[in-house]
């Protein structure tokens, strides 16, 4: 995290929790005239505090400051609703090579998110966590079987479909 936010951290606010805030309040009238009360937001564990710090996760901080704000703006958005009938959640698409269509024809993918994406992924075999690149069909094929597995005591969570599990914001305290 750098003392002095670099432009491209405003980018990232931008798309990633106000993109959220405004895509949720935009379709939230036909949501609520339609049959299906579901709402589910792309996210990432990259947002997620826990994960951060069990995987040692010190790079792309505008990224995962960004995706921790939306994944706190779905979980009030999840409260807000369920009165209504809504289950809102965050989904983790996991790990996906979108290398074939990250670039312009023509053009490489940018070093450093290569660079950055080899650190991760050596950082995660290097302290035994499992983490497996998905082609993007791999990837939809789990998003879709999460999503039409919904239901209600998943409100609020994030879900994540390559680990099978769903993950609360928070981990009550024993005792």
């Amino acid at each position: 995290v750098h003392p002095h936010p670099h432009p491209h951290t405003f980018a990232q606010f931008k798309i990633n929790t106000l993109g959220v805030v405004h895509s949720i309040q935009a379709f939230l009238p036909l949501l609520r005239a339609g049959p299906t009360k579901q709402i589910v937001v792309i996210a990432s564990e990259a947002g997620d505090p826990h994960h951060i710090r069990i995987a040692g996760l010190v790079d792309a901080a505008a990224y995962g400051m960004s995706k921790a704000a939306s994944l706190t703006a779905v979980t009030k958005y999840a409260l807000k609703l369920a009165p209504e009938g809504f289950t809102v959640v965050n989904l983790s698409p996991g790990l996906v090579d979108t290398s074939a269509t990250a670039t312009a024809p023509g053009e490489a993918p940018d070093p450093a998110v290569q660079e950055t994406l080899k650190r991760v992924m050596a950082e995660f075999e290097r302290k035994g966590l499992k983490a497996r690149m998905q082609t993007p069909a791999q990837s939809v094929q789990l998003q879709l079987e999460a999503i039409d597995g919904l239901t209600k005591d998943q409100n609020g969570l994030m879900l994540s479909p390559t680990r099978k599990v769903s993950i609360p914001a928070l981990t009550p305290k024993s005792g």
